[in-house]
């Protein structure tokens, strides 16, 4: 048990179900209050003034917490009072002389800056303000905050934007890649924040997506650096968790959906690095026009299983509000521009997407999937799954293969080679923009839809 853990449930707010959809437990409400109740236990009965006012603090955030879900007319009182009394208890520890070392992280506190105004001149600075946004997100966002939360995002946006163009000495190659990746899966923020309540499984996907775009800037030596410059906090990182996350149980569908992902992710990355700077436009057209298809038969899949599936996986593959989106499209800017460096980062990006959310779900049988596969059949060679068929999301036809992805310019041959929607390989009428609809017609017809604190709280 561990309030680190406690702390992190509470990023974009508490959920919870009945159903163990893809054996992924009752939600984090119950997480918390495990967590919580477990410190109460252990602090009941101390005598110093940090403890006493934790007990208390626990037994108002443990009343409010289920409240917060859902979108009934108290949720906002219930949110408020959720936050005040996890965030005191966090104060608690800080200015006790013996709790404060107990390795418990602190989380952004809310600073209510006006997107107009707040200063967005670097990376951290515009770090401070997402910090913002996950403080105003912290225990769970309403209708009544979300238009507000959703001008903040706005702006973090459109300063990144503006500072990709500025300094593209800092952002190219992954470094582009993943700020591209943030700006995406804000989009995907705004959206849930739009949604707030309207489940108990509402808050899993905002959850999911702040720590995600934390864990991004963590995880990339050159964004953390910026993140981090002169000393600064932006982009604060967060609580660790003390338990690894339930991988999510697949049926057969979202089985072979994966195998699909994985080898049709690591086939097109491959066959983009090897035509990059080849001047063969005929390959490249197909290639654009696979990774277009590619894109919109996984955002298919992904949307229709909707419930904890999209909460967990939206971010990585809900076209343009996701990684997937990202890494699509500044693979089809660098091979229209020649920027080998860019598509052998947008190629690591697809197969390290792959590798993150097929790491992160059961094959049908249990197993592991092959996350370094280019087929089918060999992404599902380390599972109990039959490796029969699967779908080749690179088809615009959604089509039945056993065992390979054929990837236009690559091994396995060109299938699928019509030029890209728009114009060749490089006519301005095939740009990929996020701006409006710009995938392929064809859907896939045959998808339905931590670190520990003393032994307890970190």
């Amino acid at each position: 048990m561990s309030l680190n853990d406690a702390s992190r449930a509470l990023y974009g707010g508490l959920w919870s179900q009945t159903a163990d959809e893809g054996a992924q437990g009752p939600g984090s409400l119950a997480k918390y209050s495990a967590d919580l109740t477990a410190i109460q236990k252990q602090l009941t009965g101390q005598t110093d003034a940090a403890s006493m006012q934790i007990v208390t603090d626990i037994g108002n955030a443990l009343a409010a917490a289920p409240n917060t879900i859902g979108n009934a007319g108290g949720v906002v009182d219930a949110q408020t009072a959720l936050q005040a009394a996890h965030m005191d208890i966090l104060a608690q520890v800080a200015n006790s002389p013996t709790l404060s070392a107990a390795g418990v992280t602190q989380v952004p506190t809310v600073q209510n800056f006006d997107p107009a105004t707040a200063p967005h001149a670097t990376f951290a600075d515009i770090g401070n303000l997402f910090n913002d946004v996950v403080a105003k997100s912290f225990g769970g966002v309403n209708a009544t905050e979300a238009g507000g939360v959703n001008r903040e995002i706005t702006a973090i946006q459109n300063d990144l934007k503006q500072l990709i163009a500025n300094d593209p000495q800092d952002f190219h190659g992954l470094a582009l890649v993943h700020t591209q990746a943030i700006i995406d899966q804000l989009s995907l923020e705004k959206q849930y924040n739009n949604q707030a309540g309207a489940t108990t499984v509402s808050a899993r996907g905002p959850a999911d997506t702040l720590l995600d775009i934390i864990d991004i800037v963590h995880g990339d030596d050159a964004l953390a650096a910026l993140a981090h410059a002169n000393g600064a906090d932006g982009w604060a990182a967060s609580p660790a968790s003390a338990t690894d996350t339930p991988r999510y149980q697949d049926n057969a569908e979202q089985t072979n959906f994966w195998a699909g992902f994985v080898a049709g992710s690591n086939a097109l990355g491959d066959a983009a690095s090897a035509l990059v700077g080849t001047g063969d436009k005929a390959a490249i057209n197909a290639l654009l026009h696979q990774l277009h298809t590619f894109e919109k038969n996984v955002t298919n899949f992904d949307a229709a299983q909707g419930g904890i599936f999209a909460g967990r996986f939206d971010n990585e593959l809900l076209g343009a509000k996701s990684t997937l989106g990202a890494e699509v499209d500044m693979m089809i800017k660098g091979l229209r521009t020649g920027d080998k460096e860019l598509v052998d980062a947008a190629a690591q990006q697809m197969h390290d997407n792959a590798a993150d959310v097929a790491g992160n779900s059961i094959p049908l049988n249990n197993g592991d999937y092959n996350t370094d596969a280019r087929t089918i059949a060999d992404a599902l060679n380390m599972t109990k799954a039959p490796t029969a068929t699967a779908f080749d999301l690179t088809s615009a036809k959604g089509a039945v293969v056993p065992t390979t992805v054929a990837v236009a310019g690559g091994a396995a041959g060109g299938a699928d080679a019509g030029a890209a929607p728009g114009g060749d390989a490089g006519g301005a009428g095939a740009a990929h923009s996020h701006g409006g609809p710009h995938h392929v017609a064809d859907a896939m017809p045959h998808f339905d839809g931590g670190h520990h604190f003393h032994h307890m709280w970190g």
